[in-house]
């Protein structure tokens, strides 16, 4: 995995468009060295994020930890499915379009260039409910079968007007098609 001390990271900051990250309010920090988190995330995935596990709330099909690791800070939780299965996830919400096409792009830049050429990333439409909701880019590295890091555009159903969000997801295949 490539490593940098790189400030500007997924979903968070937007960047700033130019400018520094106080000039939003309210806007999503990011980790110093997003990189090496990235990389203890990916590191504890066959654990399913054991270390990294915080408080945990129950839910009917699924509990859900607040991450001790957070890339975007209070952003990020550990999901665990009933059958075990988990992911990691950071979400934050964009307050019109054109932020969050920004944060996507931005952050599809960030990871992969954490992530380095032994991931391969490929973009494709989101559809829920035979609906397109926004866009998604997956990387995936054949040492690493089974294991997905997704950045996700996603147009909220239902939303007000442009309703958009933004996701960062570690963690299995068959979730990661399901977000």
């Amino acid at each position: 995995m490539k490593k940098s001390g790189c400030r500007v990271f997924v979903l968070g900051c937007v960047a700033a468009m130019g400018a520094g990250c106080s000039s939003f309010s309210g806007t999503p920090s990011i980790v110093n060295d997003p990189c090496t988190a990235l990389s203890d995330v990916i590191a504890d995935y066959p654990s399913g994020f054991e270390s990294i596990r915080g408080s945990r709330s129950d839910f009917s099909s699924m509990s859900l930890y607040r991450a001790k690791k957070d890339l975007i800070k209070g952003h990020c939780e550990i999901w665990e499915w009933a059958a075990g299965e988990t992911a990691y996830v950071c979400s934050v919400n964009a307050p019109n379009q054109q932020i969050a096409e920004h944060r996507y792009e931005k952050a599809v830049d960030d990871i992969s260039g954490c992530l380095g050429s032994s991931w391969a990333g490929e973009e494709s439409e989101r559809v829920r409910d035979g609906s397109p909701a926004g866009v998604v880019t997956r990387f995936r590295n054949s040492d690493q079968t089974g294991l997905v890091i997704s950045i996700h555009n996603v147009a909220i159903a239902g939303g007000k007007g442009s309703a958009r969000s933004n996701y960062l997801f570690i963690g299995g295949v068959g979730k990661a098609n399901e977000l």
